[in-house]
C-alpha cells in the first residue's frame, strides 16, 4: 500500500475507502492506543480492507459487526463471551499462539485483535508493520468467508454438531477457514516461512502429544480424556495445514520450493499420504466456492476422518446410531 507523500488519492477513491465497511460497523479500543491514534488505526484498517477487495472483488464485509483492539486480548474474549453467553477461545498451543480471532455471532462477525496490532499499524513501513497489516487482512478474509458459510450452511450455522460431525467438523472448518484466509491475504504476508514453519513444528508436537496421550490411556483407560486430547490436537494440525496450504496456493508455489525443511517433515509424517489429496480438494473447493451447497465440505470432513485413522483413532457409527472409537495397539 503506497502511502508516500507524493501519492494522492482521488476524492472518489477516498470516499470508497472510508465507506468500505457496511454502515453500523464500529471499532472499540481497550487500553491500547489514544483517541487520536485510534482514528489513524481506523483509517489504516479501511485502507487494508479496500485494497484487499480491489485485489479480490468477491471479498465481502457484509457480515462484519465490530472490530475490537484490546490491550488484554484474553479478557476481551472473556467479556465478549459473557455478552453472547458463549465461550470464545484462541489458539494456545506451544507452537502457535493466537493474536487475533474472528468470532461468529448471531447476525455476523466480531473481530478481536491484540492491542499491539493497533499500535504497530501506526508505525512506518517495515517488517513488524507488515505483519500487523497481514494480521488485519487475514481476519478480514475470515469475515468474508464466515459470511459465505453462514449463507450456505444457514440451517446448521452456529449449531453444535453431533456424531461424526461433532468430531470432524471443527477440524474441517479450521482447515478450510485458515486456507481461505491465507490464500487471499497471501499478498500481504512478508514472512511466508512463518506459516510453513508453524506447520513444521505442529507436525512434530502433535504426533508426540498424541503418542503420549495414547500411552497414558493404556494404563488409565480414560477414553474421554484421550479423545478430548486427540480431537484438540487434530484440530490444531488441520488449522496449521490450512495456513500453509492457503499460503502456497496464494503464492502459486509448492511446499518443496517454499520450505524444503517442512516438505521433508511432511514426507516423514503420518500426514504424507494425505498432503497432495488435501491440496487438490482445497483447490477444488476454492474453484467451486460460489456454487457451494450444504454438503460442500463433506469430502474434506471425510478426508480428516481418514487422517484421524492414520493416527490410530478409528471412528465409526454403529447400527444403533452411537459413536464407536477403536484405538488399536
Amino acid at each position: 500500500m503506497d502511502e508516500t507523500p507524493d501519492h494522492e488519492i482521488d476524492p472518489e477513491t477516498l470516499d470508497a475507502i472510508t465507506k468500505v465497511f457496511p454502515e453500523g460497523v464500529y471499532f472499540t479500543f481497550r487500553a491500547c492506543v489514544s483517541g487520536e491514534q485510534a482514528n489513524g488505526v481506523v483509517s489504516r484498517v479501511h485502507l487494508i480492507a479496500w485494497t484487499l477487495r480491489e485485489m479480490y472483488p468477491h471479498i465481502s464485509y457484509t457480515g462484519l459487526k465490530r472490530i475490537i483492539f484490546a490491550g488484554d486480548y484474553h479478557q476481551a474474549l472473556i467479556d465478549l463471551g459473557k455478552e453472547f453467553n458463549r465461550t470464545f477461545t484462541t489458539t494456545t498451543e506451544p507452537t502457535g499462539m493466537g493474536v487475533a480471532i474472528t468470532n461468529n455471532v448471531p447476525g455476523g462477525c466480531i473481530v478481536v485483535l491484540e492491542g499491539w496490532v493497533a499500535s504497530i499499524l501506526l508505525g512506518s513501513q517495515g517488517e513488524v508493520t507488515d505483519r500487523a497489516i497481514a494480521v488485519v487482512a487475514h481476519e478480514l478474509c475470515h469475515v468474508s468467508d464466515n459470511t459465505h458459510q453462514a449463507n450456505v450452511f444457514r440451517d446448521v450455522w452456529l449449531q453444535p454438531a453431533a456424531g461424526l460431525g461433532g468430531v470432524f467438523l471443527p477440524g474441517t472448518l479450521a482447515l478450510w477457514s485458515e486456507y481461505f484466509a491465507n490464500r487471499y491475504s497471501s499478498s500481504f504476508i512478508r514472512s511466508p516461512q512463518e506459516m510453513t514453519g508453524l506447520l513444521n513444528g505442529a507436525i512434530g508436537s502433535v504426533e508426540a502429544d498424541i503418542s503420549d496421550a495414547v500411552h497414558k490411556y493404556r494404563t488409565n483407560h480414560d477414553l474421554d480424556k484421550v479423545l478430548n486430547i486427540f480431537q484438540g490436537k487434530l484440530r490444531f494440525l488441520t488449522q496449521c495445514v490450512g495456513y500453509a496450504a492457503g499460503l502456497l496456493h496464494g503464492m502459486e508455489i509448492s511446499i518443496q520450493e517454499r520450505d524444503p525443511v517442512c516438505a521433508a517433515t511432511i514426507a516423514g509424517s503420518r500426514l504424507a499420504p494425505h498432503w497432495d489429496p488435501l491440496l487438490a480438494e482445497l483447490a477444488e473447493l476454492d474453484r467451486t466456492y460460489k456454487d457451494w451447497n450444504g454438503t460442500a465440505l463433506d469430502p474434506l470432513k471425510r478426508r480428516i476422518q481418514v487422517i484421524a485413522a492414520s493416527y490410530g483413532f478409528h471412528y465409526r457409527v454403529l447400527e444403533n446410531g452411537s459413536l464407536y472409537v477403536d484405538i488399536p495397539r
